[in-house]
């Protein structure tokens, strides 16, 4: 009699989902919400389900798509007040040029890893705290 061997062989998958931190995702969502997001010219796949943030029109990410580092939404009809990105640590490249902003810088003087700032031609107003901006050590374009 011959003996057979059987070897049975499972492969588990396990499926990494890339997405970044929750307070990343609430940060976006305040400024879309606060910037009148649903009017936007594009808007492709904003506020889609957690792990999609990084192919929201105008979000750019890093490698692994852990954090966001770039904001490009020029001439896009955002409009109102800019609500704080402090919660994006990461974030590099600010372009929001020619829109319907308006409002007090201070959203955005404590993100400290800015890099290349775009805000002009909006309706935006106040005192640039040279205090806050000084912290800004990685700070090449300030528009």
């Amino acid at each position: 009699m011959t003996g057979r061997l059987l070897i049975v062989s499972t492969l588990l998958f396990v499926f990494v989902v890339d997405a970044i931190p929750f307070e990343e995702r609430n940060a976006l969502q305040s400024f879309y919400t606060a910037l009148g997001g649903p009017l936007w010219l594009k808007k492709d796949f904003w506020n889609d389900t957690p792990g999609t943030e990084c192919s929201w029109h105008g979000i750019r990410c890093d490698p692994f798509n852990s954090t966001v580092v770039g904001i490009e939404l020029p001439a896009n009809k955002l409009i109102g007040k800019i609500s704080t990105l402090r919660d994006l640590r990461s974030l590099q490249d600010l372009n929001l040029f020619g829109n319907e902003m308006y409002g007090s810088l201070i959203g955005i003087q404590h993100n400290f890893a800015l890099r290349n700032v775009d805000i002009s031609n909006n309706g935006l107003y106040g005192n640039l705290d040279f205090m806050q901006w000084e912290n800004m050590v990685n700070l090449v374009t300030l528009k």
